[in-house]
């Protein structure tokens, strides 16, 4: 394998594997999201207590893991609303 073939499929493997994880990133906000509903939505306090510590538990995920990432200018933009949605709504727990 020429060097430069063996440069275009480590670029190529490295591309893939930073899409793989915006996805997860863009998943556990979503999941965070979901949880704080749930939360909300609650029958008990136990319940909400469940679903409220595993959105922080998806925020935190996200936020750890985003770091090794490189996310595009729309990329970003969209993790920064979905980050920030998760903690409005998490704040928003914590004053009920």
């Amino acid at each position: 394998m020429s060097e430069s073939n063996s440069y275009r499929n480590s670029l190529s493997a490295q591309q893939s594997g930073n899409s793989a994880g915006v996805h997860f990133v863009m998943h556990e906000l979503e999941l965070g999201i979901m949880f704080c509903e749930m939360a909300s939505s609650a029958g008990t306090a136990d319940n909400a207590e469940r679903s409220e510590a595993r959105a922080r538990r998806s925020l935190g995920s996200a936020l750890h893991h985003v770091a090794s990432l490189f996310l595009s200018t729309d990329e970003r933009a969209e993790f920064n609303e979905k980050e920030w949605q998760v903690r409005g709504l998490l704040a928003a727990l914590v004053r009920a």
